[in-house]
Order: C-alpha cells, then structure tokens, then sequence
C-alpha cells in the first residue's frame, strides 16, 4: 500500500516536471523569438512624439516585439547619441530606430558600424545606402507648404512684410532643406524675400528665443520645426504679441495654440505612420543585420482652425481615437 502510494506521487511528480519544464522551454524559445527595439529621440519625453510612439506601439501590438524607448533629455552632441546606441546594443538590443542629432557624425558612425544591429532613422535627411531605413517626409516639400500657407493668407502683400524665421539646427538637413523649400517656392511665388531673415536657430533654448522675440520686430514668424513652433507661441503668447505664427508639427502645445488662435496653420507630418513604418522596417529584417534597407516617405499636410475639426485631418491627426 505504501510503495503504491510512493509510486503515485513519484508519478505525479514527474508529471509536474514535465508540464514545467515544457512550458519553460516554450517560454523561452518565445523569448528567443522576441525582436528587442531600442528607441532613441531627442528629448524623448517631448509631446511632440507622441503620435510617433502611438504608431510604434500599434506596430507592437501587431507584432512579437519589446520596445524600449530610452530616455533622453535636449542632447546636442552626436557623441552622447552615439553612447546610447553602444549602451543599447551591449543590452541586446537588435535594432535601433533613432531620430540623427548630426547627419555627418551620425552617418560616419553607422557606415563603420553596418551589421552590427538593424537601424532605421526617423526624421533624418541622411541617404540610406542600402545600409539602413530612414523614415521620413520630404523637408523640401515642407518648407514649400510653408511658404504657401503664408502666401495663402498675404499674397503678393507678402513681399513688404518682414519673416522672421525660427529653425531647428541650422547643419541638420532636415533644417537645410525646409529652409531651401521655403525659399526657393517664394521666389516661384514671385515674392521677394530680402526682408526675410534667420531669427533664431537651435533647440529648445527657451530663454534666447524669447530675448529675440522681445527684440527683434517681425510682421510674421515661420517655424520650421515642431518643438520651436510651440516654443514660439508661447513665448508670443507670454509677451503679449499677436504676430502671426506659421509652424510645423502637430504637438499638442501646438494644436492648442492653433485652436486658441495664435498660430494661424500647421504643416504637418503623418508622425503615426513614421513610427510605425520604422517598427515595422526593422522587423522585416528581423535579426538579420542587412536587407530590405530603404528610404520611406510620409504624407504632409496643412491644418488651420477652420480644418482642425474635420474628420479626414482629425483621422490623420489622431488615427486609434474614435
């Protein structure tokens, strides 16, 4: 009776093993099976990648994926860009989707450094070379949809009226090209813009943005990046001048400030489908270091108050809120 009842457990036992060690097992091939993302923006936290990220999230969900967006504050210098990477990488990610702080620097880095993981890199003007992703809108046409969203509201009138521009980093590419788009569809336009100037350039330097604002009179500001859109407003907003602003981006500084009236139109890109087309380039690829390397563009679009609320923007704007 009792070496039956030792039998039984013993069998029992085993029985539990087993299942334990077979679920185990799937578990970790499962593991083994999941692709690791590292995620690296300039001032991650910034509403201004919020759709980017809604759109990496989704790609998740629609995938076996761990995403890791690494925290980062206003970082300048490509070689702090450059420490998070190899920091990810030691940490097994296998790809990385990162916004260049230096287009050159950055380029070098990656060109020495192909194979090692997948990359793909979101708003950056550098050519992908069949060593990696990039994921982005054309800058060029940014800047003309600026420029016509300006021309739109003055028309030839334009020409009279001082622009003050705000750029993001005038060596970035991205600025390079806005700011050639910008200029070059104004002369199409027929205005002349000798009273157009660069009014400020940089990232997120509150307190020299607002010293010329104060100072320096403008008829119209242009915006070219979304951060410093939204930075002018309020600053603007907190001298007490009603000048008119033209921007880029849809953050939701900035679409409150479009809304209360103190920037007249966005250009806008579809961030949602940047984030989750860069997800979903590195998961192609997988673990495998190169293939199906490419350069993808995003629509742009214009949004002003009258438009803000029409379902086919709200839709582009906000694509999971129904």
């Amino acid at each position: 009776m009792n070496n039956r009842l030792f039998y039984r457990l013993l069998i029992i036992i085993l029985g539990i093993v087993i299942v334990f060690s077979s679920v185990m097992l799937i578990l970790s091939r499962r593991d083994k099976d999941v692709i690791n993302v590292s995620v690296i923006l300039r001032n991650s936290d910034d509403d201004k990648w919020l759709a980017m990220k809604t759109g990496m999230e989704q790609a998740v969900s629609d995938n076996n994926v761990r995403i890791n967006i690494v925290s980062t504050d206003r970082f300048l210098d490509p070689s702090d860009e450059i420490t998070l990477i190899e920091r990810e990488i030691s940490n097994g990610a296998d790809a990385i989707i990162m916004e260049p702080v230096d287009n050159v620097k950055i380029k070098e880095y990656l060109q020495s450094n192909s194979g090692r993981v997948q990359f793909a890199l979101v708003d950056s003007g550098i050519d992908p070379e069949g060593l990696y992703t990039t994921v982005r809108a054309n800058d060029i046409e940014i800047g003309r949809s600026i420029a016509d969203a300006v021309y739109a509201d003055y028309g030839t009138d334009l020409s009279g009226k001082k622009v003050g521009i705000v750029a993001g980093l005038k060596d970035q590419q991205s600025t390079i090209e806005r700011l050639e788009g910008f200029y070059n569809r104004l002369a199409e336009l027929g205005i002349h813009y000798n009273q157009s100037f660069l009014l400020y350039s940089g990232k997120g330097d509150e307190e020299i943005l607002k010293n010329d604002l104060t100072y320096t009179f403008t008829d119209v500001v242009v915006c070219l990046d979304s951060a410093e859109t939204g930075m002018t407003a309020e600053k603007m907003v907190e001298l007490g001048k009603t000048t008119a602003i033209y921007g880029q981006g849809y953050s939701e500084k900035n679409v409150y400030y479009l809304d209360a009236g103190n920037i007249k139109k966005l250009v806008a890109v579809n961030e949602f489908n940047m984030g989750y087309l860069a997800l979903e380039s590195v998961l192609k690829v997988g673990r495998h270091r190169l293939g199906n390397s490419k350069d993808i563009n995003v629509d742009i679009f214009t949004v002003d108050k009258e438009n803000l609320y029409d379902e086919d923007i709200q839709n582009l704007m906000f694509p999971l809120v129904q």
